[in-house]
């Protein structure tokens, strides 16, 4: 018996650590110098501090940032038959510290060839302006498939969850394939990366004295350098 099975119309999402421990410091203090210079960039963020993008020209702590993520995705490329050169760009960073901000649901389209987008924690959040008091120690990534996301939650919505929740039951836990959004909680030194034109979002924390800090970045297939060959 010949039985094949295939994920069909699927959507290619990286995740995983990058191990740039000592970097971090450095990243949380460039995010918060930037915004002390060129101050608050509105974006999808309510009530959230983001900085201008392009922090990879800017600051050598970005642009190491962006040489580790670069290598990170050389396998997820090839993998979803991408095989042209590709540049991590318009890094950016958001601060969030009141309990009730949120980022509206968004997606960054395709423009100048940014295929896909994605988001770095260079911590898991801290408590009362202290680094050293990380709330999360994890040491592994905390992504899953379910309806509630946690408080904090970056969270990645299906372009068909209207249709596919139409047909699933309501314990949609059990049904991954069936409208529920990717959950993606805030862990130090977690990445994930997903197509540019995916709806995505960020719940409120609903924590005092929490902020919580994300590095987001767009990832732009280089189509006028073959051009020119």
């Amino acid at each position: 018996m010949n039985k094949n099975d295939i994920s069909a119309f699927a959507i290619p999402i990286r995740y995983g650590m990058l191990n740039v421990n000592d970097l971090n410091k450095k990243l949380i203090e460039d995010i918060f110098l930037e915004l002390n210079n060129k101050g608050n960039e509105k974006r999808s963020g309510v009530g959230v501090y983001q900085t201008k993008s392009g922090l990879e020209k800017k600051y050598e702590s970005f642009k190491t940032l962006s040489e580790k993520i670069k290598y990170f995705l050389l396998d997820f490329m090839k993998n979803v038959k991408i095989h042209d050169e590709f540049v991590i760009k318009d890094v950016w960073g958001n601060v969030n510290n009141d309990p009730f901000a949120f980022h509206m649901p968004h997606s960054h389209g395709i423009s100048n060839s940014c295929i896909f987008t994605g988001v770095y924690f260079p911590t898991s959040g801290y408590l009362d302006n202290d680094i050293s008091k990380e709330c999360n120690n994890s040491k592994s990534p905390i992504i899953t498939s379910k309806t509630q996301p946690n408080p904090g939650d970056l969270v990645l919505l299906d372009p068909n969850e209207n249709i596919k929740t139409a047909i699933a039951t309501k314990k949609t836990e059990k049904y991954p394939f069936f409208g529920n959004p990717i959950c993606i909680t805030p862990i130090k030194n977690t990445i994930v990366v997903f197509p540019s034109y995916l709806n995505h979002m960020v719940t409120p924390s609903k924590k005092e004295n929490y902020t919580r800090i994300s590095i987001a970045y767009n990832v732009s297939v280089l189509w006028e350098f073959y051009l020119l060959l």
